[in-house]
């Protein structure tokens, strides 16, 4: 890694740099300042796509050496230049430049609505309280309110890096929208009916409004309200910080939002998608056979492993195919008898005859695959290929 030098306050970087403490600049050049090497890390974490660092001339390499593969483009800097940089009297030796590209789902189950809330800080802990609930939409309504601001992010711990946004400077765009994309509207009021704990949903998404730290949600949003809850308070207080009583909303309404929603939401989990996909792909596997072989798909899956391993245990290749334990000997007797496989000790061999079988075997497994991946251009073949290769990393991660 070769860092340039940068010795002048009028160097184009530093500029650019200098400009993202204005919301109006970040938004033009879509890019945030990362102001520390914690907040480099959390961007790391996020995924972002981080332009350049600026690292201070008197720093030590090994306060750096850990975050070197953030970026392609480093920058030793004078401190005078960085605390121009930071706009600070001290030195923050590492500071960074990142790009933030927009996305937005609008196909999720739960969404934040920042209502005219302008406390920064507030921002960072509502971000950071829907993160940790599953909870990565958010949409923005106001002209104050900023989810880069240099507050927003260290109260959030970073969480503001990988929200999905959405703003509107004006309310009645943002109930349109909501509206529709047909988005039942939740908000919170002292003088609400219901209890939020024990709230009756309806089957689609859910947007609940958090208001203004002293107006509260405005009477516009509440005017159009699908729901209308209150969080009940014991204590002589009058209401609660806006950052805490969106976690409390957030965990409750989660919990109301799955028993109303329960069955969509277990056939929509990666689990059951995935075994039912893996079941479709045997049933197409099997049709393809069927053709010319009496042989099923788990079969010649066994077959294919061991042509591949040579040898496993009864147990693994239970695992392996997908098949109860207790009836392996009625699947593999039939390879035992056609002489594809044979077992001792508890350990299953594929003999030649049943390595041959599978090459035999190869243009039905080829014509099975193809007709699963009909429609797939060969680059999304590709990326569904290194996708279940995460996957499959991620599950082993935990798993051994």
């Amino acid at each position: 890694m070769e860092f340039q030098n940068i010795s002048s306050i009028k160097d184009p970087h530093v500029a650019k740099a200098r400009s993202l403490h204005s919301l109006q600049n970040r938004k033009k050049e879509g890019a945030i300042l990362l102001l520390g090497k914690q907040v480099i890390q959390w961007a790391i974490k996020s995924k972002l796509s981080i332009e350049y660092i600026f690292a201070s001339d008197k720093i030590d390499k090994k306060e750096y050496e850990s975050i070197l593969h953030a970026s392609n483009t480093w920058f030793l800097t004078p401190e005078s230049i960085l605390k121009k940089i930071t706009e600070t009297k001290h030195t923050i030796p590492l500071v960074g430049v990142a790009k933030t590209e927009p996305t937005f789902n609008t196909d999720a189950a739960f969404f934040v609505v920042l209502d005219h809330v302008k406390d920064h800080g507030n921002i960072g802990a509502i971000c950071r309280s829907s993160k940790a609930f599953g909870v990565e939409n958010v949409v923005s309504i106001g002209t104050e309110n900023d989810l880069f601001y240099k507050k927003s992010i260290d109260a959030s711990r970073g969480a503001v890096f990988s929200m999905q946004h959405l703003h509107f400077d004006e309310t009645k765009d943002a109930i349109n929208w909501l509206k529709e994309n047909n988005i039942q509207v939740v908000v919170t009021s002292p003088h609400a009916k219901q209890l939020q704990s024990k709230v009756n949903l309806q089957k689609k998404p859910i947007a609940l409004i958090l208001g203004n730290e002293t107006v509260g949600v405005s009477d516009e949003i509440t005017k159009q309200a699908d729901v209308a809850i209150q969080i009940p308070l014991i204590g002589d207080v009058e209401s609660l910080n806006v950052a805490v009583a969106a976690g409390i909303s957030i965990y409750e309404l989660q919990t109301r939002m799955v028993l109303t929603m329960l069955q969509k939401n277990i056939k929509s989990t990666l689990g059951r998608e995935m075994g039912v996909t893996a079941q479709l792909i045997r049933k197409t596997f099997d049709v393809e056979l069927k053709k010319c072989s009496p042989l099923s798909a788990k079969q010649v899956v066994l077959l294919m492993i061991l042509s591949c391993d040579k040898t496993t245990s009864l147990q693994q290749a239970s695992i392996d195919i997908g098949h109860p334990l207790n009836k392996m000997p009625q699947l593999v007797d039939q390879l035992i008898i056609k002489g594809y496989i044979k077992i001792a000790n508890d350990t299953i061999e594929i003999t030649p005859h049943g390595q041959q079988e599978v090459a035999l075997l190869w243009p039905l497994i080829q014509k099975a695959e193809q007709s699963v991946l009909d429609g797939f251009s060969k680059n999304e073949e590709k990326q569904l290929f290194n996708f279940l290769k995460r996957i499959q990393e991620n599950c082993l991660k935990i798993t051994t």
